[in-house]
């Protein structure tokens, strides 16, 4: 089934140095720049595939601005929000293409950024069917709303999306700029899809018991060729040379293309951070892992490389208030005075160099003292072990 089409917009394009805006720092000496750094996790980062660089996305009520950094200036796009149900698809996923177009699903709309011409266009998504057996776990007042979790593009402009409490994959091809829907199994719920090097698709899945534990793989006419289970299939990122994608966070794996599923033990004691965007792949098939408290380079056998501490920040002392309540009535907790704690990363990015990207989240040193504004930093590396 294929619907629609691109309808275009004339976007502001600026190109400059740093202002005072928002303050980037930089662990290894990287100019400044004024990348959007108001980033709450992983999805709305992305490394370039090209060099060094991070593209991030903000959304106002209005607009969405797009932004890359290279270390040394910005550049930014910024057009009208698309319609539709923000919630969820407000952190929804940005994938970059090899050839300079970057993409933006959000709220009820897919966004082409083509980061070449400056030129912008907003295509509608398609409706997908329901999933009675995940909405079956929504409040009721949001059921039948597909919020965005995830996009990936191949190299050859065809881009993914999984929506929330369905059964459907939302497939777009640039060349002609028509979608496509595309069935999974009963009952199976999309979380994350991604592509190999030739183009074929794969999407994780929740299944009909809520176990978001099975890969889909598909063939190029989009037809089901494999269902494997893994241990974990929220997160599908590319691998090394395009022939595995590297599945799940915390109990992450390498599926290729033929179906077979090698597991990556994490070494003992590290756990990976889910907010803060939980593993990311490099160039040399290494990977990076955003821990409690550093930054963690393993191999795919699950021997830690190198590893780099976070900043240590003064923690706030009656740090419990900042905490989710469950009762009103709950005992504060106190730190002693000059306590530390780390500065996780609010998200990170690995880019086509090997840099790893970090936006810090705003923060304040102590009590009584002027919260710090977020910003960005980057690491050309970690120091061996």
């Amino acid at each position: 089934m294929f619907l629609g089409a691109c309808g275009s917009a004339a976007p502001k394009v600026s190109v400059g140095e740093p202002d005072a805006k928002t303050q980037v720092t930089a662990r290894v000496a990287v100019a400044s720049s004024d990348v959007d750094a108001a980033v709450p996790d992983g999805t709305q980062v992305a490394g370039s595939r090209s060099g060094i660089g991070l593209y991030s996305w903000t959304r106002t009520a209005n607009d969405v601005t797009l932004s890359f950094s290279d270390g040394t200036q910005t550049q930014k796009w910024t057009s009208a929000a698309p319609d539709g149900p923000n919630g969820e698809g407000a952190a929804s996923s940005i994938a970059v293409g090899t050839n300079g177009v970057i993409w933006v699903a959000v709220g009820g709309g897919l966004m082409r950024f083509d980061t070449a011409d400056g030129s912008e266009t907003t295509a509608p998504l398609p409706e997908v069917r329901d999933n009675a057996t995940a909405e079956a776990l929504l409040p009721p007042e949001i059921r039948g709303t597909h919020f965005v979790r995830s996009v990936a593009v191949d190299d050859s402009g065809h881009v993914g999306i999984a929506l929330r409490a369905t059964n459907q994959i939302i497939r777009y091809d640039d060349a002609t700029k028509k979608f496509g829907l595309v069935d999974l199994p009963s009952g199976a719920e999309p979380w994350s899809v991604g592509f190999y090097s030739d183009g074929t698709m794969a999407a994780g899945v929740a299944d009909d018991q809520h176990a978001v534990n099975t890969v889909v793989l598909f063939n190029k006419a989009d037809s089901i060729r494999a269902t494997i289970k893994v241990a974990d299939a929220s997160r599908l990122l590319p691998y090394k040379d395009g022939n595995q994608l590297l599945v799940g966070t915390l109990g992450p794996s390498l599926v290729s293309e033929d179906g077979t599923v090698t597991a990556i033990p994490l070494p003992k004691g590290i756990t990976p951070d889910q907010v803060a965007g939980a593993l990311r792949p490099l160039p040399s098939g290494d990977i990076i892992v955003a821990a409690i408290d550093s930054f963690k380079e393993i191999d795919a056998a699950g021997r830690l490389i190198a590893s780099d501490s976070y900043p240590s920040i003064a923690c706030a002392t009656d740090f419990a208030n900042s905490l989710p309540q469950t009762d009103q009535n709950e005992t504060t907790s106190t730190l002693p005075e000059g306590q530390v704690c780390p500065l996780a990363p609010g998200a990170f990015q690995t880019d086509a160099a090997g840099s790893i990207w970090i936006a810090n989240p705003s923060y304040s040193p102590g009590p009584g003292e002027q919260r710090k504004p977020p910003s960005i930093s980057r690491l050309s590396g970690l120091p061996d072990n």
